[in-house]
């Protein structure tokens, strides 16, 4: 899977599509197997690029499960649309108080965080608000 999702043609417009196949086998790696890591880190290095809505990467990953360390170190070290995305999608889940606490505190930081990128600090703002309408 590794040497597939290094071969990506990244210089396509959308590639959602050059994904598909790459993370189909996601879900059937054992746990200790799965480049999770990778995947955000492609996930970084291509934040700007059509990844899909919310796309392949993200949905093998919600599928997969046992991603949200993984999450946690790639908001900390850039926080991006994709990112920031499944940490919403993951406020919209059934989650303990604590873990609710703990991803609402790592998007206030985001927000807040003059070293982050204006659209990071936007998109978590948004998230925050839409989470403080739910209340």
């Amino acid at each position: 899977m590794l040497a597939a999702l290094k071969s990506v043609d990244t210089s396509v417009d959308d590639l959602s599509f050059e994904l598909i196949d790459v993370v189909a086998p996601l879900e059937t790696m054992k746990e200790g197997e799965r480049p999770i890591k990778e995947l955000f880190q492609f996930m970084e290095q291509h934040d700007k690029a059509d990844l899909g809505g919310p796309g392949p990467i993200v949905h093998a990953l919600e599928a997969a499960g046992g991603y949200e360390g993984e999450l946690l170190e790639s908001i900390r070290r850039k926080p991006g649309t994709y990112s920031l995305m499944m940490v919403h999608r993951l406020l919209g889940s059934k989650l303990p108080a604590a873990k609710r606490k703990q991803w609402l505190a790592e998007l206030g930081r985001i927000a807040a965080d003059k070293n982050c990128a204006a659209d990071a600090r936007r998109e978590a703002k948004g998230y925050l608000a839409l989470q403080a309408s739910k209340k």
